[in-house]
């Protein structure tokens, strides 16, 4: 497992899911997330999804969605913006990252480039 975002890039590290949950190969903190053509910035009031930090991981449970892949390959990815757990989030990097849903509950995960429209600000 990568231990930060950059790590998780560097080693090519996938993800996985199975049913209504993702999980991440690291911790991070979550900025925005994009899924099925809505924009998630305040995860504490949003009821459908949550979001649980283990040591290593990050898991995100789409609570609406049944079957993850079915519902995500309709948009071909998810879209997040994170920084490292560790990090000062006001000073520190934020990742654009696309996450890839893929057969057998892989993750791929790649990072966007920085004039991507697909992550508007």
């Amino acid at each position: 497992m990568a231990n930060s975002i950059e790590q998780a890039l560097k080693n090519n590290s996938d993800g996985f899911y199975i049913g209504n949950r993702l999980v991440l190969p690291f911790r991070c903190q979550i900025i925005k997330l994009i899924f099925d053509g809505e924009v998630i910035v305040d995860f504490k009031a949003d009821d459908d999804i949550r979001i649980a930090q283990d040591p290593q991981n990050t898991s995100f449970y789409f609570k609406q969605v049944n079957d993850l892949s079915r519902r995500a390959s309709s948009y071909k990815n998810i879209k997040l913006i994170a920084s490292d757990w560790e990090a000062e989030i006001c000073a520190a990097k934020h990742f654009k990252l696309i996450l890839d849903i893929e057969e057998q509950h892989v993750v791929k995960i790649k990072e966007s480039g920085e004039d991507d429209p697909m992550f508007f600000e």
